[in-house]
C-alpha cells in the first residue's frame, strides 16, 4: 500500500505575511511621525506637503 503525499501551496500564506509585514512597518512610520509632530510642530515647515497649515 503506497501513501499518499500532500502537498501545501505556501504561497498566500507568504503573501499574507509580506503583506502584513509591510502595513504594520508603515503604519508604525505614521505613528512616529505624528507623535514627532506632536512633540515638536515645527518639525515639518519646510515640507509643504506634510504641513498642515496653508
Amino acid at each position: 500500500m503506497q501513501l499518499e503525499q500532500f502537498h501545501y501551496d505556501n504561497k498566500i500564506v507568504k503573501n499574507f505575511l509580506y503583506a502584513t509585514i509591510l502595513w504594520g512597518v508603515v503604519g508604525m512610520t505614521v505613528g512616529l511621525l505624528l507623535a514627532f509632530m506632536f512633540l515638536f510642530p515645527n518639525l515639518t515647515d519646510g515640507i509643504s506637503w506634510l504641513s498642515l497649515v496653508d
